[in-house]
This record gives structure tokens, sequence and C-alpha cells, in this order.
């Protein structure tokens, strides 16, 4: 589970902003969204509102950019560039390395790791363990290439296997050294992201597959029945689904159609169906329906002719099951989209319902001001993205740095600007005057 995330110098954060899922010490506030680690009760929901353009989306990429670079580091070539934005609207920030810091509980053991870089390389890197209470180093780089270690020795040798643009976490993890290894499973393990809910496949970020190891491991048939009661408590028609085997090439398919395919060619085949035709599916929803003689019927229907809100919460399906039976953590960008705001509210009521027996986490941004309501959230749940339209730069903070009344309306208060972060609409002017 995690605890905090800070990032410096990255996108429209200039200085160093942290959240944290740890939970106030005020009692009067809903107990039920919470969990116990060692004493301390942590957040099983956290939200982000803020204006468009504020920083909600950069927040959010930067834990993703974590996760990117642990997944590639290895990969990378001496010379290769580190695919990071820093805050481009001065030139001593353009000069400055950025900083990512985690702070999270794996198998429920503490750990603490962070690192900083430019394009070119990597200037510090530092990981603790948490025993007792009381963090122990495990290493610590400094000046790109120096390197503290603490008391274990196998990592002397390995220090000298990594390059200047690689983190080191990361070779170790290559050289089978096993302290560091929970921390590279959370990271691209535990960590999960949802961009742009409606469509998948933006070309920008990736977009996990949930699905595709589900039959070999045994869980396709959990995870239909899932699928199938979610979308009816959504209240749609549809009572399966099932794939068609078509001549087309995937890259014809509507975009997405091209975003489910790593879903659909799971779904049970025909016998004639090889590696060579898993490229010509398309997934079939069957609706019930009451037909004219009043008789319950079934309907297929190609999955492109279902509404973006269908796709939407079928497309939430696999992450969502993935993430609330592992108790893992869902990063969502724009939870709202295309979705009532009522599933919306469903979805999130899923982390604090005994569907979420694992303690998972979920962490998003919305504009959906229904879900300002402190009987859905406690108020250190929810959090504000602020950006300075003069500098650029962007912050977020925590509701309770206002200290709202245990009764106070948090949406209309939000609405009349009490918090900040919303947009300033300018009044009057003709859009045609120059």
């Amino acid at each position: 589970m995690l605890i905090e995330f800070s990032v410096t110098n990255f996108q429209s954060f200039k200085e160093r902003q942290t959240f944290s899922t740890l939970a106030s010490k005020d009692s009067l506030l809903n107990a039920t969204n919470l969990f116990e680690v060692n004493g301390k009760n942590y957040s099983k929901i956290n939200v982000f509102y803020g204006a468009n353009a504020s920083g909600k989306t950069a927040f959010f990429r930067a834990f993703q950019f974590v996760r990117a670079f642990v997944s590639m580091s290895n990969q990378m070539l001496d010379k290769t560039l580190i695919p990071l934005t820093p805050f481009c609207f001065d030139d001593a920030s353009l000069k400055r390395p950025s900083v990512f810091e985690l702070v999270f509980f794996k198998d429920k053991i503490k750990y603490s790791y962070s690192f900083s870089c430019d394009r070119k390389v990597v200037y510090t890197e530092r990981l603790d363990i948490y025993e007792n209470g009381k963090p122990k180093l495990v290493f610590d780089r400094s000046n790109i290439n120096q390197y503290k270690i603490n008391s274990y020795h196998e990592l002397e040798t390995i220090k000298d296997k990594n390059t200047n643009n690689k983190l080191f976490l990361c070779t170790a993890a290559t050289w089978n050294f096993d302290l560091v290894k929970p921390v590279v499973d959370f990271i691209l393990q535990d960590l999960r992201f949802r961009f742009n809910v409606s469509y998948e496949d933006s070309g920008e970020v990736e977009m996990i597959p949930f699905i595709e190891h589900l039959q070999e491991e045994g869980l396709f048939d959990e995870y239909k029945k899932f699928c199938l009661k979610l979308l009816s408590i959504g209240d749609f028609s549809i009572a399966d689904f099932d794939a068609k085997i078509e001549n087309a090439d995937i890259e014809s398919f509507p975009e997405e159609i091209r975003g489910f395919f790593n879903a659909v060619k799971q779904l049970p085949l025909p016998p004639e169906a090889t590696t060579d035709v898993l490229k010509n599916l398309r997934l079939i929803t069957i609706h019930s329906v009451v037909g004219e003689d009043g008789k319950i019927i079934n309907k297929r229907l190609n999955f492109e002719s279902e509404s973006l809100g269908t796709k939407a919460l079928f497309k939430m399906a696999p992450v969502l099951f993935d993430v609330l039976r592992q108790g893992k953590i869902l990063v969502v960008d724009e939870l709202d989209r295309s979705l009532h705001p009522l599933l919306a509210k469903y979805i999130v009521s899923l982390f604090v319902s005994e569907t979420n027996t694992n303690n998972a986490q979920l962490i998003f941004n919305t504009h959906d001001t229904n879900l300002l309501d402190l009987d859905i959230l406690r108020r250190d749940e929810i959090w504000f993205v602020e950006r300075d339209s003069k500098t650029g730069v962007s912050v977020i903070y925590p509701l309770t740095d206002f200290s709202p009344r245990n009764n106070e309306n948090i949406e209309k208060g939000y609405l009349l600007g009490r918090y900040g972060a919303i947009p300033f609409i300018r009044n009057g002017g003709n859009l045609w005057e120059e």
C-alpha cells in the first residue's frame, strides 16, 4: 500500500509536492474508509479536484514516470535519454534534476525509495527498509556513481555493473539481490494506472492488459462473473459477452476495439482459432431484452456499437477485478469520464465496501463535485491542485488545510471558491472583438 509520494521539478510542479494517505487523528471522520498497518491508519480512497490544466494529470504522470523508468531502466543503452519533462518555464529548473520519492508498505514491511535525475543521468538514489520502526539504509547513491552501501557486500560488485543513466535499484534486482525485489515488484505490479477511461489506446501512456494472463492462471471464469455483476449493477442489459473471428486486420478496427484487443484475445474461441487468427477477433456483447411477445430474448451486438458509458465501465472491469482481488493501488485520471455520476460514485464505494477485503487503494481525479460529500469521503481524503496562471507553477494541498467544520457543505464551498482550485471565469467580453 502507498503511504506517500513526492515530486519535484516535473512538468508543472516546480517545488516539492507531497501527497500522503496517512489519515488524520480526527475520530469524528468516517473510519470505514481506513485500514490499519503497524498502529497507524491509512486511507483507501483519495480524490484530487482542480481546474482544467491545473496539473491533476501531470501529478499522476509523475507516478507513472517512476513506473516507466523502473520498467525500462535495464534496457537503456549508455547514451539513451531518460524520457523526462522538467518544469519548463524558467531556465534554472531546466538545469536542475527532477526528484521522485515513494514511501510504501510491501508485505507489511515499510520501504522508502527515492531518486533524482535529468534526461541524461541519475544523480542520486536511496533505498531504506524500516526495521522496528527505524530506517535501515540499503544503499545511497550520490554524485551519479558514488555509492554508500550498508552491510550488503554483494552490492559492492553489482555497483560496477550500473551505468550513469540507469537506476541502481533495477541493476541490483537483475543481479538477484533479493532485498530490492519487493521494491521493484511494488512499483511494477502494485501500482496500476488508468488514463483516458473511454479510449485505452491513446499512444501516449501505457495501458496494462489486465486480462491477458487470466486464463493461464485459471481466473477467467471468476473475472467474467465479476464483470457481468458490475455491469448488472450499473443497470446495463448485458447478460454475457463472447468473441467472433473476422477476416480483418486489427489495425483496421476502430480505436476502442484496438484498445480492447488484449482482453478480447483471451475469450473462449472456436476450435479452428489459431495464433494467426487472434488478430481477427471482435468482441460481442449479449443483451437480454424483452421481445414483442413479452419473452426474454438474447441479442448480440458488436462492441463498437455500445455507448461510451458501456465501453468505459466494461474496460474498467479488468483493472477493478485485479486491484480489488490483490489489494493493489489504482490511479485513475478522470474517473467520471463517460460515466454517470452515480456509476462513478458506485466505483468509489467498492473500495470502502466488503468487496475490498485486501485494502486496495483508489487515487483519482475528477470534476464530479457530487463526490464532495462527507458521507462518502473523509476531509483528509480530498485534495486540490491549483496552478498559478502567471508563473505556471502547480501545487497540491489537502482540504484539511482549511479546517472545515464537520457539517460543512464541501461541494458548495468548493464551487464558491472557498478552497481555491477552480477556474477563474472572466465576465463579459465579445469573443469576436480584438
